[in-house]
């Protein structure tokens, strides 16, 4: 979501410029442009799940794991179908 790792920021403020360039200032105008501060945080929030890597599957140690806990199976990646 940062686009650098959390412990090259502990402890230290950094711009958020520095971390996602010319998409910082577009979200600060998007988000100057919303009237409520509820909507605010809607568009705020919405803007960082956009920017989280998608899964594309399961590292095989936890899908193992996943299969040992009861109720639905989770597949172990987008190309496997969950077993039934």
């Amino acid at each position: 979501m940062l686009g650098v790792p959390s412990g090259e920021l502990a402890e230290r403020h950094t711009p958020l410029e520095d971390l996602w360039g010319r998409a910082a200032d577009e979200a600060r105008g998007r988000i100057a442009e919303v009237a409520s501060p509820t909507e605010q945080l809607r568009l705020f929030e919405s803007i960082l799940l956009a920017r989280i890597p998608r899964l594309r599957g399961l590292h095989p140690a936890i899908a193992d794991a996943l299969a040992l806990r009861p109720g639905p199976k989770v597949a172990r990646s987008h190309h496997e179908e969950t077993p039934r």
